[in-house]
């Protein structure tokens, strides 16, 4: 290769690494404005099949948490079913039940460090949403959810993560509940 040759690549090199330090830059700069403008357009369309159709169905949204935050509270939420079930024996009463439990966990935690200080506290409806989602298989990659929900607002820990006799326990109780219902 000769001296231009290797001149031209440098050049070359050296407008492309500008180049992408542009785009780049131009990039984050723009970035905040495409998300505000996708955000109205998808409001947008939103209206539009509204009125073709008379109704929509409302987006969904799902706010952007800390790693594990989400995980997290389905555990807790998951073991305040298994306390109730434990203390009393019996299912949860309906989903409130589990707020106060919950609630009491976190502040535990927080005054022992173990809930990091710039996780939010969940509100009530935050708190119920998890409680559905330990029984919902897709937050399950192993299979096995932490709870079922025998019927609408109740749940026990789910047999399945269990060995005899707890898990024999757990099913009879299912099955009675059912028969009264």
């Amino acid at each position: 290769m000769s001296d231009i040759e290797l001149k031209l690549i440098n050049k070359l090199a050296k407008l492309s690494e500008d180049h992408r330090m542009l785009q780049q830059t131009l990039t984050e700069a723009i970035q905040p404005h495409m998300r505000d403008l996708l955000k109205k357009e998808r409001e947008a369309d939103q209206i539009i099949q509204a009125v073709k159709k008379g109704s929509v169905k409302s987006p969904s949204y799902i706010p952007t948490v800390e790693h594990g935050y989400w995980s997290t509270l389905r555990r807790i939420v998951a073991e305040a079913v298994y306390s109730i079930y434990n203390e009393h024996q019996r299912q949860t009463k309906d989903r409130r039940e589990i707020i106060p439990i919950v609630q009491d966990r976190i502040e535990l935690m927080r005054k022992t460090g173990q809930w990091p200080h710039d996780w939010k506290t969940p509100g009530r409806d935050t708190l119920i949403r998890r409680l559905n989602e330990t029984a919902d298989i897709k937050h399950y990659p192993g299979g096995v959810t932490a709870t079922i929900c025998i019927s609408p607002g109740h749940y026990i820990p789910n047999p399945a993560r269990f060995e005899d006799p707890t898990a024999s326990t757990l099913k009879e109780f299912a099955e009675k509940w059912k028969k009264h219902k």
